[in-house]
């Protein structure tokens, strides 16, 4: 497989990881702590878009992580599937866009729970009950829509590897150079 084939199959399986179904849609998403330190969290991969560069995912607006890329927007975001032996490594700029109505209208309602509470993602609580407390009981199609935002990462780099090849494992480097994406193979 050529790179540029094998960059078009890593969007391929970038488009289909924002399907729940698909083995690669918890993506882990790494940012550097307000203390310096990193954090890594899994989330869901909302949406993979060739065009633009970019992977989103959605998000409280009052969660750390979102201080976290206000601070410094520097982000990485690894898929893996380890059934099918793949992993794909990415770099990027962050950026959070509050009240994304389109967004929010395209999740369930069960994704949406989370949004309506009173209380930031993170606060400590006393039971399990009280995390979300009032927030199941929705008064309103936009209720809790001011906590929703959605997290575009505008891709820098993407690092594939597949290791599905039996003995012959397939690694290749993709930078975003002067608005083009600068393919290289690599050492697995």
């Amino acid at each position: 497989m050529a790179l540029a084939e094998t960059f078009s199959h890593i969007w391929d399986c970038l488009r289909d990881a924002t399907h729940a179904q698909s083995p690669l849609n918890t993506v882990q998403l790494a940012t550097l702590g307000l203390d310096g330190s990193p954090n890594v969290r899994t989330v869901l991969l909302r949406e993979a878009n060739e065009r633009a560069s970019t992977l989103c995912i959605h998000t409280d607006i009052r969660s750390i992580k979102v201080a976290e890329l206000k601070a410094d927007p520097r982000v990485a975001i690894v898929a893996m599937d380890a059934h099918r032996g793949l992993q794909i490594r990415t770099r990027g700029i962050a950026g959070a866009t509050p009240g994304d109505t389109n967004a929010w209208q395209s999740s369930g309602d069960r994704n949406l729970v989370q949004y309506r509470t009173t209380l930031p993602p993170g606060t400590p609580v006393d039971t399990p009950r009280d995390a979300l407390a009032g927030a199941r009981e929705k008064r309103g199609p936009a209720d809790g829509l001011e906590h929703f935002c959605v997290v575009a990462v505008r891709l820098t780099e993407i690092d594939w590897l597949d290791l599905s090849v039996g003995e012959k494992p397939v690694r290749a480097r993709y930078i975003m150079r002067d608005g083009a994406w600068d393919g290289t193979w690599t050492v697995p």
